[in-house]
């Protein structure tokens, strides 16, 4: 059980890494590998946290968005 536990684990955080550098890279997606809906959803949701990050930088300073995002890092 110990074992497959372990493969598990592995399987997982190669899993996660993967994801981690897919989503701070800025290279497009493998052709093929999203659909026109998924890539349109995806530069929604972009354009979204852009503007709800200027909207907070505009009510509150940018050392204290990054104390808060840094507490909720911690946080995890």
């Amino acid at each position: 059980m110990s074992q497959r536990t372990g493969s598990y684990g592995r399987t997982l955080l190669v899993f996660c890494r993967t994801a981690q550098q897919a989503s701070t890279t800025d290279e497009p997606p493998s052709r093929g590998s999203e659909t026109s809906a998924d890539t349109e959803r995806v530069q929604r949701l972009k354009q979204r946290a852009d503007e709800q990050r200027a909207i907070a930088l505009q009510e509150r300073s940018f050392a204290t968005l990054l104390k808060e995002q840094m507490a909720a890092v911690e946080d995890r």
